[in-house]
């Protein structure tokens, strides 16, 4: 507990939120630009459970905004390098990696075996599925897209069982809107709204309030533009 006695320190976690920390059991759908930042902040926070789930492999072009990685671990498997890396630093943490895509086969049972899920995907697919399996299933989620310097971060199927599919249907938004592949993004801005996913995934293991379910948190990194937004469930 030495390690985390910062965090003990707080009011707000002390010792039995730390031991909560400890034992919870996170998923992260993820291991890219969001990825990264959360899966080391996580870890760094003394959660003692993680598991990570991506299919893609380490690309030169990653390299700029997904620091778990270099130049030797280009062609290799994030999830794996991501697993081998944060069990060095972090000789506590149990992690377990999942080489494999987010789909209908195999969601259900994966997200059972969690008690927080967050979202560090980058297709809109993904996070409805997510969304329809946390709801079946009722585990709370973290959602989070950035592009460029903006981005923005809500906590679904918490105590109100709001749904990401209230707010985010088809008939609203297209994948390329939360997603950026398109537009680009900087690591810094991956790196702020990881925090932000972080600190919400803290408060909803140790019980903290309030939480972001309901309302969306936004940000502007080039225009020092910060909004706690309610939003209307259709």
């Amino acid at each position: 507990m030495e390690s985390y006695l910062a965090q003990i320190n707080m009011p707000e976690i002390g010792s039995l939120g730390q031991a909560k920390l400890s034992q919870a059991k996170v998923l992260v759908v993820g291991a890219g630009g969001l990825g990264c930042p959360v899966l080391q902040y996580l870890a760094a926070a003394g959660i003692g459970n993680i598991g990570v789930i991506d299919n893609d492999v380490v690309s030169n072009h990653n390299l700029a905004r997904q620091t778990l990685y270099d130049e030797r671990d280009i062609g290799q498997a994030k999830v794996l390098r991501a697993a081998e890396k944060l069990s060095v630093r972090y000789p506590h943490l149990s992690i377990t990696p999942h080489f494999a895509r987010l789909e209908e086969h195999l969601a259900l049972s994966l997200v059972a075996s969690y008690d927080l899920l967050i979202d560090c995907s980058d297709n809109i697919e993904t996070r409805y599925l997510l969304d329809q399996c946390c709801s079946e299933l009722q585990k709370p989620w973290i959602f989070a897209a950035v592009a460029g310097f903006e981005g923005m971060v809500s906590v679904f199927n918490y105590h109100k069982k709001i749904r990401f599919n209230s707010f985010f249907g088809a008939a609203n938004f297209n994948s390329e809107m939360l997603s950026c592949a398109a537009s680009g993004v900087l690591g810094s801005t991956c790196a702020f709204g990881a925090s932000i996913q972080v600190s919400e995934a803290i408060k909803v293991i140790v019980g903290i309030e309030p939480v972001l379910e309901g309302k969306i948190f936004s940000f502007n990194l080039q225009q020092h533009v910060y909004r706690v937004l309610s939003l209307n469930q259709s």
